[in-house]
């Protein structure tokens, strides 16, 4: 979702010279996330995290490189979910730390199961537990989704 990480810069923007005010304007506009964007985010991301298929086929296989493949997809998918649940733009991968210790809406120790998963996803003996921590986190956020869901209607 690169628009969303063009909001984030935009939002985000230290405006230095701006003599028509369009620059000020557009990050007033953002100031608020909407809310059209974040379920627009979530209904793109959140049902799509757990590829069971795909997953299956990881652990099966034993594949680094198609791991690799399927867990980098399903990581972006879950923190686009966690940033649009948090109302934040997604800026980019950098610095992902401090924003997931910002939100007030995750997964217990996200960022250090997160980063667990990523350490034990990148040898063959260890992806299936790789995916047992991840499948633990993905489970943590769908309760969270559905919770703050089922409370915003």
């Amino acid at each position: 979702m690169a628009g969303v990480a063009r909001l984030s810069t935009m939002r985000n923007i230290n405006v230095l010279v701006d003599k028509t005010g369009v620059l000020e304007a557009m990050k007033e506009e953002l100031t608020e996330y909407p809310e059209r964007l974040r379920k627009a985010v979530l209904n793109a991301s959140y049902p799509y995290i757990w590829d069971e298929e795909n997953v299956g086929r990881a652990v099966l296989r034993k594949d680094i490189v198609f791991n690799h493949h399927v867990f980098q997809h399903s990581l972006d998918l879950f923190l686009q979910t966690l940033y649009a649940l948090n109302k934040v733009y997604f800026p980019s991968w950098k610095r992902i730390e401090q924003y997931i210790h910002s939100f007030p809406l995750k997964p217990r120790d996200c960022y250090s199961r997160m980063q667990k998963a990523i350490a034990l996803s990148v040898c063959a003996e260890t992806i299936e537990e790789s995916y047992a921590i991840w499948r633990e986190l993905v489970e943590e956020l769908k309760e969270i989704v559905e919770e703050k869901e089922i409370n915003n209607q």
